[in-house]
């Protein structure tokens, strides 16, 4: 590799000479003389190579490792059939009475409270693959655009979920339950509403995938804001006349 200083001699024009800048080894940066316009663009290109990606670091998912940990407990007390229905994802899905939602169907649920995606990423195996199901209901997102994860970000966390389990469980039906609305986090409603557009055209590429629609709108009062008396008091969460909704719409995806 040849870095070009102001001392070297390079043969041509001295048109073609003046517009030689370093390139090829951006450690190198020994370029010759150029006039403001040349080295204003030649340290554009050299500070677009090293600007970080607008991505915000993931939490620590061991901070859900006593959680995870129980999960293993339960399941060595009662293996748990494979092929079934498993619901995860974060706390709307582990605050939620299956049993009483669903007395007719055989459930697992596998939520972990205040999870992202990538946290389901990093436990896939002991929430998801190793029960292997035949549908698979998953609620995730909130938390990440909580957290200022860009709805692209959240989208790419997605996809690894998405791909991991369709590499190990092709004939697995992935159920998403698109991003809820909430009185708490009305101040990133747009980017929910961004994440779940970007979720339905993933859905729209594959028939394995199904985001159920009308499970956002349902949750919004005549304003078009979230509708209070569906949630707890913290505001966040759904009370009963919420999952009471949320189950009227999902229903016909588990008895397919």
């Amino acid at each position: 590799m040849m870095c070009i200083g102001h001392g070297a001699a390079v043969n041509g024009p001295a048109s073609v000479r003046n517009r030689i800048i370093f390139f090829m080894n951006p450690l190198c940066f020994c370029p010759p003389p150029l006039n403001h316009r040349g080295m204003h663009l030649a340290m554009c290109f050299l500070f677009a190579l090293f600007l970080p990606k607008n991505e915000t670091p993931d939490p620590d998912p061991k901070r859900f490792a006593d959680a995870i940990a129980k999960f293993t407990e339960a399941d060595q007390a009662n293996p748990p059939a494979k092929g079934g229905i498993v619901f995860t994802g974060s706390s709307s899905i582990r605050r939620w009475d299956l049993a009483k939602s669903f007395p007719k169907l055989k459930l697992l649920n596998r939520g972990f409270g205040g999870s992202h995606f990538s946290d389901s990423n990093h436990y896939l195996e002991e929430t998801v693959l190793r029960y292997e199901p035949s549908v698979l209901v998953v609620f995730n997102g909130s938390n990440d655009l909580w957290k200022e994860k860009p709805p692209a970000q959240v989208l790419k966390d997605f996809l690894e979920f998405k791909n991991r389990i369709f590499k190990r469980l092709p004939q697995c039906k992935i159920v998403l339950i698109p991003v809820k609305p909430s009185p708490k986090r009305l101040e990133i409603i747009k980017k929910e509403r961004a994440l779940n557009k970007l979720l339905a055209a993933e859905a729209a590429k594959d028939d394995r995938l199904v985001l159920v629609e009308g499970m956002f709108d349902t949750l919004l009062n005549t304003a078009g804001q979230p509708d209070e008396t569906l949630f707890l008091n913290d505001r966040l969460h759904l009370n009963q006349a919420g999952y009471a909704r949320w189950t009227r719409l999902l229903r016909p995806q588990l008895v397919k």
